[in-house]
């Protein structure tokens, strides 16, 4: 790392020291699937040594990222709809408890509109925003789902006052996060909410495994601690009032191909497709919790900006 690391982007301090190396190469599509299961492969990250927060540094350019991601696809996530979904509106009915009834929501990063679908079939209006053209059409032709096709930012201004704005595995995934909050933000209602759900760089398994974690990915440009996400949102005008562990819903199979790398796990995957039994239990939803992505619930104080 040639360029001194600038202060902590969310609480500025001036100790933001290497937190692992990597090759700043540009971004494509393939770098920023969903499904990626190339673990340990990622841009240079710094970490402030006293909020937790780590980005990538040099930072990427935000315009290359949005034209990888309007060039991304991924078959593997459209096939694991039925499960995700259940990971997904477990979080959304965390953030909606305690609200009359179905009201407006706002999906950032929509992605095939899954929770689109599933909390608009609950009676919630809801916008989805996705910059992915694949993914669009996906939605669109798979379910009939319409989404807006593009970032937050370009969103018409004149969309906003919603209930709810999710966030779901969308703000590690941006160079300004602080930004990204204050779009959100903006397209609140007063007293609306805010889900946030990221990945915990502080978590157990991430000073465990070190570049190992399986978030540890090209796609993911910055990640927050517990402290830093909190801090960040209170900052922007938010009190927080909900932070849990987020539980991740995948069919057998697919957790076994997240580790189809290993000889045994390879094995195993091959005995089971070559019977009736196996491939119904490949197919079966698991749901494990690893302790190590948050789910947080922020509601807007005072009067939306």
């Amino acid at each position: 790392m040639s360029a001194q690391a600038p202060p902590c982007p969310v609480c500025g301090g001036a100790r933001c020291m290497a937190l692992w190396s990597g090759r700043a190469d540009s971004i494509s599509g393939e770098h920023v699937r969903i499904s990626d299961s190339s673990y340990g492969r990622a841009l240079p990250f710094v970490q402030c040594r006293e909020c937790g927060y780590a980005f990538s540094w040099p930072t990427p350019d935000s315009a290359d990222l949005v034209c990888a991601y309007r060039g991304m696809s991924d078959e593997l996530y459209a096939e694991e709809e039925r499960c995700r979904a259940q990971s997904m509106m477990r979080a959304f009915h965390l953030a909606t408890r305690g609200l009359d009834g179905p009201g407006k929501a706002l999906d950032v990063g929509a992605a095939t509109g899954i929770l689109t679908r599933a909390a608009g079939a609950e009676g919630w209006q809801v916008t989805g925003v996705e910059p992915s053209t694949w993914a669009v059409r996906e939605a669109r032709q798979r379910h009939g789902t319409q989404l807006f096709e593009g970032t937050l930012e370009e969103l018409d201004a004149e969309v906003r006052s919603f209930d709810v704005v999710t966030l779901i595995d969308v703000i590690e995934h941006v160079t300004d996060p602080r930004a990204l909050v204050r779009q959100a933000r903006g397209r609140l209602r007063p007293g609306g909410r805010l889900l946030v759900v990221t990945p915990d760089v502080r978590s157990r398994p991430a000073r465990m495994l070190g570049r190992r974690w399986w978030h540890v990915r090209t796609a993911h440009v910055c990640l927050f601690s517990r402290r830093a996400l909190l801090a960040l949102l209170e900052q922007e005008g938010f009190a927080v009032t909900a932070v849990r562990r987020y539980a991740w819903t995948f069919s057998l199979g697919y957790w076994i191909s997240r580790l189809s790398k290993l000889p045994p796990v390879r094995w195993l995957q091959r005995g089971l497709r070559a019977t009736r039994a196996g491939r119904y239990l490949l197919g079966r939803p698991v749901t494990m919790d690893f302790h190590d992505s948050l789910t947080v619930v922020a509601e807007l104080r005072g009067r939306s900006a």
